[in-house]
């Protein structure tokens, strides 16, 4: 999971998150909802990018893996199928429940860095931005 914490260039932003009404509360949380559904599909398009790592054999099939600096090339499904996000009271968690996720996104002393999810909180920041003053507008 990623966290985005208040400091001193977001404190204003979560300033004004505490103070909302209830109408506003439930518009914010229809974003955070939209924001997650976006992120989620935006993560997936990552793991479906060409992949330049090694070619190996699997089960009988050929698997053309990630390089580091690249998403991870999807195996078996598991890590695709396990990227998920929860919307509670004003917050989003996004990320990915499987447990080898964090040494693919930082990677190991044998393995470089596959990032993908702190990636996708990069890319998508100004969408999601968009995403939200949408709802919070209607």
């Amino acid at each position: 999971m990623i966290e985005i914490t208040p400091d001193i260039m977001n404190n204003q932003v979560f300033v004004q998150i505490k103070n909302l009404s209830k109408s506003q509360e439930e518009k914010l949380n229809k974003g955070l909802h939209k924001s997650g559904q976006y992120n989620s599909r935006f993560i997936k398009k990552l793991f479906r990018e060409p992949k330049t790592g090694k070619i190996y054999r699997v089960g009988g099939r050929l698997h053309q893996a990630s390089a580091p600096g690249e998403a991870p090339a999807i195996l078996n499904g598991e890590l695709e199928r396990s990227v998920d996000y929860n919307v509670r009271k004003k917050e989003m968690e996004f990320g990915e429940k499987v447990s080898y996720a964090k040494f693919l996104e930082e990677g190991t002393s044998k393995m470089g860095a596959r990032p993908h999810l702190g990636r996708t909180v990069k890319e998508t920041g100004e969408t999601i931005r968009r995403i939200i003053e949408k709802e919070l507008k209607k």
